[in-house]
């Protein structure tokens, strides 16, 4: 909690946090709520939740933990359905394509129920490269490439099919409000392989990586 008084936020994803067990939590100093499901296996890999400011946990219509790759959260925002936040954790492209491709097709199933905007957020273990002119949902600020990117491709796809802007992109950010994940390779290498998805890129003002936070993992 100590991390997040530095923030002003209203509702925070989470993503492998490698939690042994499903939780639900109020914090006594804030009010504010954690709900959390567990990750799979052993080693734990994966896990996904929300932390919910307590200013708006009035307003959440409920939290579901569907898998330790996926959560949904849905917030009424005073419309006749509410605003849908999807909290994903993607494979890596060593679990294969077929995989990957199911776990997409999950998302989707979600992404059907009615809701007034929807947000899909997290970690998609893929790069993007250069926009092409047949990608509308594609913004022009891509750090990648498209060669060898099988994943990447199929974010793209995946966001063109649901119709889903990568808001990422949208945005001209310097290199070091970009990056999300460091390597451990020699040349401790960075990358941009967390994403935000919306349906309408107006509900969007800024995106940006923050450096000040310490989630004691290898992203940001």
């Amino acid at each position: 909690m100590s991390q997040l008084s530095k923030f002003k936020y209203d509702i925070i994803g989470l993503c492998e946090t490698r939690a042994e067990v499903e939780s639900r939590t109020k914090w006594i100093q804030t009010g504010d709520e954690l709900g959390i499901g567990e990750g799979n296996g052993q080693p734990c890999v994966g896990g996904v939740g929300f932390i919910i400011n307590s200013r708006i946990a009035s307003h959440v219509v409920e939290v579901q933990i569907h898998s330790h790759r996926l959560a949904t959260l849905k917030l009424d925002i005073g419309r006749k359905t509410p605003l849908l936040i999807i909290q994903i954790y993607a494979p890596h492209k060593e679990y294969g394509i077929d995989e990957i491709e199911t776990f997409y097709s999950e998302v989707e199933t979600h992404l059907g129920q009615p809701a007034y905007q929807k947000i899909v957020i997290g970690d998609f273990n893929a790069q993007l490269g250069p926009k092409d002119t047949n990608q509308r949902y594609l913004g022009k600020f891509t750090s990648g490439t498209w060669d060898n990117n099988e994943t990447g491709e199929l974010l793209a796809d995946f966001a063109g099919a649901n119709k889903l802007f990568i808001i990422n992109t949208l945005f001209q950010k310097p290199p070091n409000k970009r990056w999300a994940f460091e390597s451990t390779n020699t040349n401790k290498s960075r990358h941009e392989i967390d994403f935000g998805l919306c349906t309408d890129r107006i509900m969007v003002t800024n995106v940006e990586f923050l450096s000040r936070l310490d989630s004691g993992s290898d992203h940001r």
